[in-house]
């Protein structure tokens, strides 16, 4: 990897897509996933998640759950129809990812929004893969497990592995606890985690966090775990904007700490 600077977080890009994602958008080059399809499914206009990150590049209003006087959540018609009409415009993509302004399985026809995402793949993109980005925290209902399952790749995210971190980083909804999350997790076969490391005002990166994180990958042994850092600018600055992105260095002596604590695991740095 080449040596990366340490901006702070307002000197970090921004993208314009992240700020007001459509209900399809790109394709964008994603650096795990190839030429990714993004899927939005959320209200427009609301950023929509069980999480308040303090590093999340995503505009919009910030909420929780959707109320009365808020947009509606996309149809399942509107889904095919954008669909069908980027996927036959563009069929040479390597993925269709649900992400988005949040979290995708707060939409309440989500296994129905991944299938019909699965039957028009094998349609137009019979190569491409199916990819869910999500916090995990609905993932302890057996609905949400079981859509989760019909993704090719299920990407949870896992900040840290301490209470204390993971409400600093990601704001959890109150009574949240690593250890149910971790179980959780560790119930599901084949999905995979995601971690982004930060310095300063919270720092996820130390070598005790390392530790307390590779503990719990060498518990919910997922097919994989995904190793980042902040390479985008946050929607709220300069609120936040004590946290820092690692180096390449720094990142990559903590994969290699992980992989040392959780053997047998791919653990992935991008």
């Amino acid at each position: 990897m080449n040596a990366r600077a340490e901006p702070d977080l307002v000197s970090l890009p921004a993208r314009e897509i992240d700020r007001a994602p459509p209900l399809i958008y790109g394709p964008v080059q994603s650096r795990r996933f190839g030429r990714s399809l993004g899927v939005n499914l959320l209200p427009r206009g609301l950023r929509l998640c069980t999480y308040d990150c303090r590093y999340c590049q995503c505009g919009g209003e910030r909420a929780r759950h959707r109320r009365r006087m808020d947009p509606p959540f996309p149809s399942l018609a509107l889904l095919e129809r954008e669909l069908v009409e980027a996927l036959g415009t563009d069929p040479a993509i390597d993925d269709i990812c649900f992400a988005g302004a949040g979290e995708p399985t707060l939409h309440p026809r989500f296994r129905e929004a991944v299938l019909l995402a699965r039957t028009l793949r094998d349609y137009w993109a019979p190569h491409a893969t199916i990819s869910v980005l999500s916090n995990g925290v609905a993932a302890g209902k057996a609905t949400v497990r079981g859509a989760l399952a019909l993704a090719d790749r299920a990407v949870l995210k896992l900040d840290a592995a301490r209470d204390d971190l993971l409400h600093a980083l990601n704001a959890t909804p109150r009574g949240l606890s690593v250890r149910r999350l971790i179980e959780v997790y560790a119930s599901m076969i084949g999905i995979e985690t995601q971690t982004l490391l930060v310095r300063g005002a919270v720092d996820n990166a130390t070598p005790d966090a390392i530790d307390a994180l590779g503990e719990a990958l060498r518990f919910i042994h997922p097919r994989r775990a995904h190793l980042g850092t902040i390479t985008r600018a946050p929607a709220v600055t300069p609120v936040y904007s004590s946290m820092l992105p690692l180096s390449d260095a720094d990142l990559d002596a903590a994969a290699t700490r992980l992989r040392t604590i959780a053997p047998g695991i791919d653990i992935f740095a991008y």
